[in-house]
């Protein structure tokens, strides 16, 4: 790989994680489960479904770039705070998480694409999730 080549997943999910904190530093994004009540408040208030359908009727690749930096947020908390695995599936990247009641996938890129449509459930995905599987 050259110097200039992109890094494969996930290492690219850690970093496009990692420059979410950074651009949003006014928001406090520190990769625990609580942080994900804002990462919801953060995308309700730049990328509302208008602003979305806005944005994917210009630039629908800039919306995918959104989508994939929220979503790798959501995975690497997942994956900091729980000691989650990503894995590859056929069509796309998820995290793995295991608990003491059980096993769940989560589609953290799904997640953040609904975000962009409709209300962001980011921290209640994570709850419904960490619940079921005796995290929380």
């Amino acid at each position: 790989m050259s110097a200039d080549a992109a890094p494969d997943p996930p290492e690219s999910f850690r970093i496009a994680a990692e420059e979410c904190v950074e651009y949003w530093d006014d928001y406090p994004l520190d990769f625990t489960p609580a942080s994900l009540r804002h990462l919801d408040s953060l995308v309700d208030t730049y990328y509302g479904p208008e602003d979305a359908e806005a944005e994917a009727d210009s630039d629908p690749s800039a919306l995918s770039g959104v989508a994939v930096q929220f979503g790798s947020y959501f995975g690497e908390t997942l994956v900091r705070s729980h000691d989650g695995a990503w894995q590859q599936g056929r069509v796309n990247w998820s995290v793995a998480l295991e608990g003491p009641d059980g096993e769940a996938t989560v589609n953290v890129f799904g997640v953040a694409a609904g975000a962009l449509a409709e209300p962001a459930a980011f921290y209640e995905t994570y709850r419904e999730v960490a619940t079921e599987i005796g995290l929380a």
